[in-house]
């Protein structure tokens, strides 16, 4: 599949925009991002295509959840190696065991 823009949320509350949008403030930044690709798609370069547009930057936090019918089957925390006007390049990621028992 391809990057879904609305699947990917700042977990970060702004107070000068009085929403969640991440302005350019030099702060490390948390974002959210839910898909049914692999990690090892999410984390090639340029896949976030828009992380400039946003504000993503250099050092910010992702945690990027795989879902399967809408169900978390993997969790990876990655960290924001680059981002170029082309998109944002993550981590290699930690994964983060999903679990019920």
């Amino acid at each position: 599949m391809a990057f879904v823009p609305s699947a990917l949320k700042a977990v970060t509350w702004n107070p000068v925009l009085g929403d969640s949008s991440v302005v350019r403030d030099g702060n490390v930044h948390i974002w959210t991002y839910s898909s049914t690709d692999a990690y090892a798609t999410v984390k090639a370069a340029n896949y976030i295509s828009s992380a400039y547009d946003i504000g993503m930057a250099k050092g910010d936090v992702v945690w990027v959840v795989t879902t399967s019918s809408g169900t978390p089957t993997a969790v990876n925390q990655a960290v924001v190696m680059n981002v170029t006007s082309s998109g944002a390049d993550l981590s290699d990621g930690q994964a983060v065991t999903v679990a019920n028992t």
